[in-house]
């Protein structure tokens, strides 16, 4: 359903989205490795969602 009313959350997550983006020169590449980067940094544990589970088995 499409009923046009602003969503502060939406709008939120878009800006985001959009900053990131521009902070990685639109490179999703770029935008990976720093994600591996911090998840190699990480010291708490790294949950698994049961879809990611199923890939990594399957």
């Amino acid at each position: 359903m499409n009923d046009n009313r602003p969503d502060p959350l939406i709008d939120e997550i878009r800006q985001i989205r959009r900053d990131l983006s521009e902070r990685f020169g639109n490179d999703v590449r770029r935008l990976a490795e720093h994600l591996r980067e911090i998840q190699r940094d990480w010291k708490g544990p790294i949950r698994r969602t049961p879809a990611s589970r199923k890939r990594e088995a399957g």
